[in-house]
């Protein structure tokens, strides 16, 4: 490598290290134009590039050292990194593997193809993966922790505690395992035991989302007010602890204690506006406590939900159609996502986007169109902030006879929406709401002792429904033959993306 192409390469280093990233980029790009053919460049380059969320060209630049180096474990590597973090699973197996290949002593390959294999619900062969990572480190504790998860889910959770007493011996004041060892004790019925580790993680870390949804967990409805006061405590120390503050009314909600539950929100929304779980979990107080105009003004329909009809779009359908059920992210109920008897994508705008970018700038347009409005009505005052700027998330699902999503709101977003590109055929008598889009139903941990007000609209192949991110909304289960393919988005404030 040439002297100036290596103070390039190294000046882009140094701004990687300190967190300066578009330097880093600009340096790293330096050195490449004078040596194009330097395969530990373009990763460091790719690995800058993800960190800054620019995924289609790290993916371009991993790709482009795996070209350069083939026998090099670290391309395919931090190839697979990204493909992991964006949802794409089964080529994050494959990019693992390749390199475990080549480097099978690389033990946080192993690692990272166990949370894999566990994503893809194998979870024999991620624990399997996992004892091989700790035989290359013994006593890792993030080894330890995930052997733990995957060993209670196969039902074992006499060998879980095991695993998590191993990681304890070697960092006994970790509140991540603590956390883990508490929920392990809950579920093996010892609550004195389980109570008083959740306690200690919580003086370790008492401002932790984590820790104090744990400590919740493991002191059940009759601990409900040393939670109360924990979380208190935090937000004292963190006024703008928003999700601790969300956490604390559905705490209140559960209680009982709409009025209480209401308050809290307000004072979340007064110090961080627009603020989405706040706002969702203010709609079901308001409905506890029969405030049925002030929800109107959050909830309506009339006012807050637009639907967008495009004719001519049979063929882009049909493009849609074979582009998500071959796409590489596409897998059965992934978790933490409300799909359930159904398939869930990663992220959609990643390359290959195909016929997504014909319907990336319909969306645009929607987004812009329905921006717009809001602003145009004068008598209107929106209750979230209309980001000036942002960005798109895009994902699709794919349900099957029965398939349905649960009830959910989408948080980090402040507008979502929901396009149909391929719906099954239901007589009339089983689609009279099998198979739509209903809002206004809250979660199930809410407990309401209200029924809420819910609305539904008839899903139609071309139709875009955009909504506030704040709506909790769920799909009715349908039953009959066929395949019902939707493509959902979220529009993130620029700055806020998850």
């Amino acid at each position: 490598m040439s002297t100036l192409a290596l103070q390039h390469a190294q000046e882009g280093a140094a701004h990687a290290s300190a967190g300066r990233l578009e330097a880093a980029i600009g340096a790293y790009r330096r050195a490449l134009a004078l040596e194009p053919d330097h395969a530990a460049v373009h990763c460091a380059l790719g690995i800058a590039l993800a960190k800054r969320g620019q995924v289609n060209h790290a993916m371009a630049a991993y790709q482009q050292a795996i070209a350069l180096a083939p026998q090099a474990a670290a391309g395919p590597y931090n190839l697979a990194l990204l493909q992991h973090a964006t949802g794409r699973y089964g080529e994050a197996e494959a990019s693992l593997r390749r390199a475990l290949a080549l480097e099978p002593s690389l033990a946080a390959g192993h690692g990272k193809l166990a949370l894999t294999l566990e994503a893809l619900g194998q979870l024999e062969p991620a624990a399997e993966a996992l004892r091989q990572a700790l035989a290359l480190r013994p006593g890792h504790p993030g080894d330890l922790l995930s052997l733990a998860r995957i060993l209670e889910k196969l039902g074992q959770p006499d060998q879980a505690r095991g695993a998590l007493g191993q990681a304890l011996a070697a960092q006994p004041d970790a509140p991540p395992l603590l956390v883990a060892q508490a929920r392990l004790l809950k579920t093996l019925g010892r609550d004195d035991e389980a109570a008083e580790t959740a306690r200690r993680a919580l003086a370790l870390q008492p401002g932790d989302l984590e820790v104090l949804r744990t400590l919740r967990v493991v002191l059940g409805e009759q601990g409900a007010a040393e939670a109360e006061a924990a979380y208190r405590t935090a937000l004292a120390r963190r006024p703008d602890f928003a999700d601790g503050a969300c956490d604390l009314a559905e705490l209140r909600l559960a209680q009982g204690d709409a009025a209480g539950a209401l308050a809290v929100c307000e004072d979340c929304l007064a110090a961080t506006p627009g603020q989405t779980r706040a706002l969702a979990v203010k709609t079901v107080a308001l409905n506890e406590l029969g405030e049925t105009q002030k929800l109107a003004r959050l909830t309506s329909q009339d006012l807050f939900v637009q639907e967008r009809r495009w004719n001519d779009v049979g063929a882009l359908n049909q493009e849609l159609a074979r582009h998500i059920l071959a796409h590489p992210s596409l897998f059965h109920e992934p978790r933490e996502t409300a799909t359930r008897l159904g398939r869930h994508s990663g992220e959609l705008l990643i390359e290959p986007k195909g016929p997504v970018t014909k319907l990336e700038a319909m969306i645009c347009q929607a987004v812009e169109d329905y921006q717009a409005a809001l602003k145009s009505n004068p008598f209107l005052t929106p209750p979230a902030p209309t980001p000036e700027r942002w960005s798109l998330n895009v994902w699709a699902v794919v349900l099957e006879a029965a398939g349905y999503q649960q009830a959910h709101i989408h948080p980090s977003a402040w507008l979502s929406g929901v396009y149909y590109a391929a719906l099954p055929a239901l007589d009339e008598e089983q689609a009279h709401e099998a198979g739509w889009l209903e809002f206004g139903r809250p979660l199930a941990h809410h407990r309401t002792t209200v029924a809420p007000p819910t609305t539904a609209i008839r899903p139609e192949e071309g139709l875009m429904v955009l909504f506030p991110s704040y709506l909790f909304h769920r799909t009715i289960p349908f039953s009959g033959s066929g395949t019902r393919i939707s493509i959902a988005f979220d529009v993130i404030p620029e700055g806020e993306r998850p």
